[in-house]
């Protein structure tokens, strides 16, 4: 790439080549007889043509005082001797009296004396070409390039947002191009053989940089990237052996660029531009790793634009399947991983589109088992959304089905004591049920295998998930307990959840669970747990029970169980609220002749929550909600509210079942009371209108309490909704009042009437 030209200095300027009089001159110093000859300008061949300009480079070297005006001559006088040495021929010597009067020196001292949150003067843009121009001069550089690339990187990287700079301060873009130009010629200008080490070095810098919590440096750093390959990719001409030598960094970069290209912050332009160029210049080193020359011609038709690669994931995975190294691959396999953890919804979404493709050629992209199990562990981490956790799964899959030694091998590694990552990871293993069987019978081998015996070998993680496969492939009822018992001791709930996977399993026969039902008392106290993912697992267990045990079993457990699942239909995670009530639900259905009539007084409790459940704002809970709904009518015998609850109609339902039940409506208060005050505002807007609605089934309510309730109806319900809740608990309690004063003059009247 050309070098952009500078700006015309003072001292070239003059016919004679020397440079102006600064506004505070550094008085030279005489030179003595006794120095030696090399500290002096005057023996070299170029000092005839640029007296003046050497001159003044060795007496601001030796000045302890330099103002803006000297700082400025002395960084155009480096770049104008430079170049005259260099069109002219003259070098002869010029490198060792850049040595003698630390020159390199004097540019990393004026870079670092620079404010770090100002730009109000060209000498970074001077210094950065005066770089520039040195790299052409012998071996001027040498050993310093990278801490002057350090000072470089920090006297910009860090000024204040880019948006406020580009607009107020014309320094800014200027200093930019000037980096740009710098590191482009430090690449071109290196010795043949230290070509890909100088590139190396210049990557690893930038790549540290991509990874700041400072969004406007790693802004600049991806605009470097891009920018430097552009350069890369439109140069033609390289040494002999430069495109059989590997850059290893290339690998780890495209796949942090392919993590900001996932993403929706303010580099993701600048990524997929920057992602774009580096593949460029890969394809052109024509690396062709992986299909021969006539596959290339047929089907890796490359696309032409920058839009056309941006939209066309097929095509990039292509591609890079075509030219990238087995470990490169592997990195863009991490990224995709590591941005499934970004907060964006789209970033998560093209993290999985990737994947997706990527695994229909496992060959290519999942070579490396170890560093995709570890990336697969880092994600899990910090991902909760199931879309994600479902892609991992098919991920530990296809790992299963291509390389089952390699992954029982990995994952079998020693971790950290008790690691909740490790067991998660087994976790997903256990619950998948199309795991191939070639990884169970590798797991099976090294399990019983004698080497594997020691329990030294194992970090206590790696031993339980041990315990848990072998209680599964040949359960016990004494295994099974010890196993469920100990690992409520255990210091972590990854423990529990992964006990209660491997009893998932074990419960899959017919036989096995009815010999399980001991269990039960133990697993009901689970649904209590504090972590939301031991309870949903302890829900799927019963729900495993109750189909395997028939139904006579089934009813029999049916009315110890369905009290307990009532707490559930409230709970803060959404799957939880929804199995419970699709377990209420089957139980419901499980009643035969002699559990009906117990079962019909204890579904009545259910119906109020799952007539409000039915307004959420999730459709499977309110799905669940109308179908377990339906199945209380059923055995309830109350045709006239099957209607209703086809149509969807709530208010509907709950004018039927105030007048079929009449009676109960104080107890369908007090359990819609709590629902005044629920999140969602659905369920909170049905609950109040219920109570609206009630009160004309309420006859000895006195005018002052119908109408706090009837004023409710106008006021705002997230305002209001906790007095609303006092005013219908005020009401419950005047009514359970009224009733036990009835009661008493009964009583009495009787008493009386008696003694008559």
């Amino acid at each position: 790439m050309a070098e952009r030209p500078p700006s015309p200095s003072r001292v070239a300027q003059e016919e004679d080549g020397a440079p102006q009089e600064s506004s505070s001159p550094a008085e030279p110093h005489d030179v003595t007889a006794e120095q030696p000859l090399q500290l002096d300008a005057s023996w070299l061949p170029m000092y005839r043509v640029k007296q003046k300009a050497l001159d003044f480079l060795q007496d601001f070297a030796r000045s302890p005082y330099q103002g803006e005006d000297d700082k400025r001559m002395f960084l155009e006088n480096i770049i104008y001797v430079c170049r005259s040495a260099l069109d002219t021929g003259l070098l002869e010597g010029l490198e060792i009296f850049f040595q003698n009067i630390n020159l390199v020196e004097k540019i990393k001292m004026l870079l670092e004396e620079e404010p770090k949150k100002q730009l109000r003067s060209p000498v970074r843009e001077l210094a950065m070409r005066a770089i520039t121009v040195l790299s052409s001069v012998g071996t001027v550089l040498e050993g310093k390039r990278r801490s002057l690339l350090e000072a470089c990187i920090s006297s910009v990287f860090w000024l204040p947002s880019n948006k406020g700079m580009r607009q107020r301060n014309r320094y800014y873009s200027t200093t930019l191009d000037a980096m740009d130009v710098m590191l482009e010629t430090m690449v071109f200008n290196s010795p043949p053989p230290r070509v890909v080490e100088e590139l190396q070095h210049i990557l690893e810098m930038l790549l540290d940089l991509i990874d700041s919590e400072n969004t406007d440096v790693q802004m600049r750093a991806v605009e470097r990237i891009g920018n430097l390959s552009y350069a890369l990719s439109t140069q033609k001409h390289w040494p002999d052996d430069f495109r059989t030598k590997q850059i290893p960094i290339l690998g780890q970069l495209l796949g942090r660029l392919l993590c900001f290209q996932f993403s929706e912050g303010k580099t993701k332009h600048s990524a997929s531009r920057a992602f774009y160029y580096l593949c460029q210049f890969i394809f052109d080193k024509n690396r062709r790793i992986s299909y021969p020359e006539e596959y290339y011609r047929k089907h890796l038709r490359l696309p032409v634009t920058f839009l056309q690669w941006c939209n066309n994931i097929r095509a990039q995975i292509k591609a890079l399947e075509c030219y990238l190294t087995p470990s490169e691959r592997t990195y863009i396999m991490l990224a995709a991983i590591e941005a499934m953890q970004d907060s964006s919804t789209s970033g998560h979404h093209a993290a999985r589109h990737f994947l997706q493709l990527a695994m229909r050629s496992p060959d290519f992209w999942l070579s490396d088992v170890p560093s995709i199990v570890r990336g697969i562990h880092e994600c899990l981490e910090h991902t909760s959304l199931a879309s994600d956790v479902e892609s991992l799964d098919i991920l530990l899959a296809v790992l299963a089905h291509k390389s089952p030694r390699e992954l029982v091998r990995s994952m079998l590694t020693p971790t950290a004591p008790y690691d909740s990552t490790a067991l998660a990871v087994w976790d997903q293993m256990y619950s998948q049920l199309n795991i191939t069987s070639k990884f169970w019978m590798e797991l099976q081998g090294r399990v019983h295998s004698p080497e594997e015996q020691d329990s030294e070998l194992f970090s206590p993680t790696v031993l339980y998930a041990i315990r848990v496969y072998k209680v599964t492939l040949n359960p016990t009822n004494t295994e099974i307990a010890d196993l469920l018992r100990d690992s409520q001791k255990c210091p972590k709930p990854e423990f529990l959840s992964l006990a209660l996977t491997g009893l998932s399993n074990a419960l899959e026969s017919s036989e096995m669970a009815r010999r399980l039902r001991f269990l039960l008392p133990d697993i009901v106290e689970l649904l209590q747990h504090t972590n939301k993912v031991i309870r949903l697992k302890a829900l799927r267990v019963l729900h495993i029970m109750v189909q395997h045990v028939g139904r006579n079993g089934a009813s029999r457990m049916a009315v110890r169980l369905l009290q307990q699942l009532l707490p559930l239909f409230d709970d803060e995670c959404t799957e939880v609220r929804e199995y419970s009530i699709f377990l209420f639900k089957q139980l419901v259905e499980a009643a035969v002749c002699w559990d009906v009539w117990r079962m019909k007084r204890k579904a009545r409790k259910g119906v109020m929550p799952l007539l409000l459940h039915m307004t959420e704002m999730s459709e499977s809970v309110a799905q669940v909600s109308r179908e377990a709904l339906l199945s209380v009518a059923e055995i309830l015998g109350w045709e006239e509210l099957k209607q209703p609850i086809e149509t969807k109609h709530p208010l509907d339902i709950a004018e039927r079942l105030l007048e079929r039940n009449i009676n109960r409506v104080e107890e369908y208060l007090e359990q819609s009371w709590p629902y005044l005050q629920c999140p969602q505002t659905t369920v909170r807007e049905t609950a109040r209108r219920f109570t609206l609605m009630a009160r004309w089934y309420l006859r000895d309510l006195n005018d002052d309490d119908n109408l706090s309730i009837v004023t409710a109806k106008s006021s705002d319900v997230t305002r209001e909704s906790q007095s609303l809740a006092a005013r219908v608990n005020r009401m419950l309690r005047a009514l359970r009042l009224q009733r036990r004063l009835r009661a008493t003059c009964r009583v009495l009247c009787c008493g009386c009437s008696c003694w008559c």
